[in-house]
């Protein structure tokens, strides 16, 4: 039982024992009781506001209450210890890139040639492919394409492909899956 409830009932049951006196009966608890004990308010309980959703600059909601395009996949977005190569490959079907996890990745039409434009809530659904500190980037000889890296807004590296920086998408969950793709018009996958 909590105890602001405690105290409430606890504090309830003395005044009714100091008012309880029926006439002609005396009261179960001694006058001096009732006056001089110190009956304290019940602590009032406010939950905690909860996080507002945030629009991401796709135009879409991000909910962390409901998870609703919040989910980030632990291994999506972690680089590999520094000091292992991230390696960039392609997908089985050769359709798109993927990480080294073998996740899809993506492309933002809203980003500018080396520039990121999805940083806070959108990077929590769209999490950067990213280089460790130290962290040297691998792609086989066959991807025709260049690779390069951009600083972001919060100081990490990020990897860009002709450019244009690389992305995983939080609900794809196994190779293979493509969920981004097409995702408000302006995610993409990332094609070799």
């Amino acid at each position: 039982m909590p105890r602001s409830l405690i105290l409430s009932v606890v504090s309830l049951m003395l005044v009714a024992a100091c008012s309880a006196g029926a006439p002609g009966r005396p009261s179960p608890v001694p006058p001096t009781a009732c006056c001089t004990a110190a009956i304290t308010p019940a602590p009032t309980l406010t939950a905690a506001p909860s996080p507002a959703p945030t629009t991401t600059s796709a135009g879409y909601s991000c909910d962390p209450d409901m998870g609703y395009g919040c989910d980030v996949s632990p291994s999506a977005g972690s680089p590999p210890p520094a000091g292992e190569a991230l390696v960039v490959g392609t997908s089985a079907d050769r359709s798109s890139l993927v990480g080294p996890t073998q996740l899809t990745l993506y492309v933002f039409d809203n980003d500018s040639p080396g520039v990121s434009a999805c940083n806070s809530g959108c990077a929590a659904s769209w999490p950067p492919l990213s280089l460790a500190p130290g962290q040297q980037l691998s792609a086989p000889s066959d991807i025709a394409a260049s690779f390069s890296t951009l600083t972001r807004e919060d100081g990490s590296t990020q990897v860009a492909y002709n450019g244009r920086p690389l992305y995983y998408y939080s609900s794809d969950a196994s190779p293979g899956d493509i969920r981004g793709d097409g995702v408000g018009g302006v995610w993409h996958l990332a094609a070799p």
